[in-house]
């Protein structure tokens, strides 16, 4: 196995982002034995990573994970260079985010903005937030360095995992290179320190605070999972794949204090919509045969007895099947109740016609079979007596409220969620015939539900997305319940209920941030005030005859209360006669 040492920034929290160098696998020896890993992160796919199986789980985490944030620098670079098109490079950090007036008034100027000229030269387009300086590059530069971040998009792009494509660190480390290529081509003499490019192409740059800290993984905290089965770093590769080569398994990379991610489902996303659609054609097929006349029957080839005995060539005859025999029964037990219910007529009337309301269907059996036509309603429909018997279903909207569950969610947190839950009946016949009690196996399949989407949920997002956590509930539940001819029309949730001692820890926490706030306030306050009596102290004393004015209103107000006792302060100079 030939290897080569590269370097490519991780970003570890609150500091400027580390090097970690190691030696990467740049390709197998010819006595290598492969396999291929798509790697997933979060239920998503990143990339597709070529290794060999006697390899131990700890080095690979190491390459799973270069490669990982390295996608993560390239795309945050293509973000950064975007705005660099448009607008230029950085302010300085003692101007960003300052106005014009401001800048002005301060007397603040940028030292970089005539160093760092693009070649061709420039053109001024202000930057609205105030981030960088509007000088952008002339159209030629603008349209290379575009062509640049695009073509470093697509070496990493996450549509190299439908191709079947691998990533491997030479790739990486090769868009990096075309990328300060560009920018060197762009900016021949650098672009300033602070600007955030020249930081993440040097490795210097600080994601403390940033949405992007929060999406790097740091090597020492990574692990990688199999089969919902974590793969420890002691171990090697064939541990968990055994010695077949040249497969392609899913690999899961996440942070220890994640939790277990979800596994991954029996069947892919197109392969349910195919079999959906294969069972909605079967359907509608069924549908069309019941609607069809008895001519067309009789003149589809399946109804052909001709071609059915050439189908079973070598037998002499046809023998009559059960289902005629019960045909036979059907038409003689019917025979019989029509002549009951002669003989008892007028009385009979009250047992053949049923009403239905305009929210209800009727469902007829015959004999145990279900009577062509579908369900009747609303109004009066008629019944055989002995032979026929009917269910009726309400298609009102109805409502149940999923009782408390307690989940642990994605993050370790034990919290009680109880929900309610509307479905109405959309097809009477699947409701009857699919399930013994669709209300009972609703509520046992709303309860099971919501553990399991919540179970993929941390704390916050529990207590922030309720709506996204119910319009993927009521789609889940939607979805099992159609086979049951039940619709799920709205999920919602009704409370997240914590633990006593995770709330009393908010509590604090959040009385904390007040009490902080406060004394900030409170000495912003201070600093105010004492300004203002130093220009006061200052006005005083460059006039004695304010001074003055100020002595005789303070004896006034003195004066205005009514006190009893009155002190006159004297001035220090009467009395120094006295001390001699």
């Amino acid at each position: 196995m030939h290897s080569k040492s590269g370097t490519i920034g991780l970003g570890a929290p609150g500091t400027t982002t580390p090097s970690v160098t190691m030696s990467v696998d740049v390709g197998p020896s010819p006595a290598a034995t492969m396999v291929l890993l798509h790697v997933k992160r979060s239920d998503q796919s990143q990339f597709i990573y070529d290794t060999k199986l006697d390899k131990k789980v700890e080095e690979l985490t190491q390459e799973i994970v270069i490669l990982y944030n390295g996608r993560l620098k390239i795309n945050r670079i293509a973000c950064e260079i975007e705005e660099l098109i448009k607008y230029g490079p950085m302010y300085p950090p003692e101007i960003l985010g300052l106005t014009e007036e401001q800048v002005d008034e301060l007397k603040l100027v940028d030292p970089w903005e005539d160093k760092v000229t693009p070649s061709g030269g420039w053109t001024f387009n202000k930057d609205p937030i105030g981030r960088r300086n509007g000088r952008q590059p002339n159209a030629k530069m603008r349209e290379l360095l575009q062509k640049t971040i695009d073509e470093s998009r697509s070496m990493i792009s996450k549509k190299l995992v439908d191709s079947n494509t691998t990533l491997n660190y030479q790739t990486v480390q090769r868009a990096l290179d075309i990328i300060r290529g560009a920018v060197t081509i762009v900016y021949p003499m650098g672009l300033p320190p602070h600007d955030n490019i020249y930081k993440e192409l040097t490795n210097t740059e600080d994601l403390s605070g940033t949405q992007a800290l929060n999406e790097i993984v740091e090597p020492a905290v990574a692990q990688l999972w199999f089969a919902g089965h974590q793969m420890y770093p002691d171990k090697h590769l064939f541990d968990y794949l055994g010695r077949n080569d040249k497969t392609k398994v899913v690999v899961k990379l996440v942070k220890n204090r994640e939790g277990a991610p979800g596994r991954e489902p029996i069947l892919s996303e197109q392969e349910r919509k195919h079999l959906m659609a294969l069972q909605y054609r079967r359907q509608e097929e069924l549908k069309n045969l019941e609607r069809d006349d008895d001519d067309q029957y009789l003149n589809s080839k399946w109804a052909d007895s001709g071609d059915l005995k050439r189908q079973l060539h070598g037998l002499d005859k046809l023998n009559q099947t059960e289902g005629e025999n019960s045909g036979c029964i059907e038409i003689l037990a019917a025979a019989g109740s029509i002549l009951l219910m002669i003989l008892t007529f007028p009385f009979s009337l009250f047992v053949c016609f049923k009403v239905v309301a305009e929210y209800e269907r009727a469902v007829i059996f015959r004999m145990g079979r279900l009577r062509a036509g579908g369900a009747r309603g609303p109004g009066v429909f008629f019944v055989l007596p002995c032979i026929d018997n009917y269910c009726k279903v309400d298609l009102r909207t109805v409502s149940f409220d999923v009782p408390p569950q307690e989940v642990l969610s994605k993050d370790s947190v034990t919290v009680s969620v109880d929900a309610v839950v509307y479905y109405r009946i959309s097809d009477p016949l699947k409701a009857v015939i699919q399930v013994a009690n669709y209300s009972h196996s609703t509520r046992l399949l709303a309860a099971t539900t919501l553990r399991n989407v919540l179970g993929t949920r941390n704390l916050s997002e529990l207590l922030t997305e309720r709506e996204a956590i119910s319009h993927t509930m009521q789609m889940s539940l939607d979805d099992a319940t159609d086979p049951w001819g039940v619709k799920v029309e709205r999920v919602e949730i009704k409370d997240v209920s914590l633990p006593t001692a995770l709330q009393r820890a908010m509590a604090a926490e959040a009385e904390a941030s007040r009490e902080a706030r406060a004394k900030v306030i409170a000495a912003e306050g201070e600093m105010k005030s004492s300004r203002a009596l130093k220009e006061a102290s200052d006005i005083m004393c460059e006039s004695p005859a304010a001074l003055q004015l100020r002595y005789l209103q303070t004896l006034n107000s003195i004066a205005s209360e009514k006190n009893s006792t009155i002190i006159f302060p004297l001035p220090i100079d009467l009395f120094k006669g006295f001390m001699k």
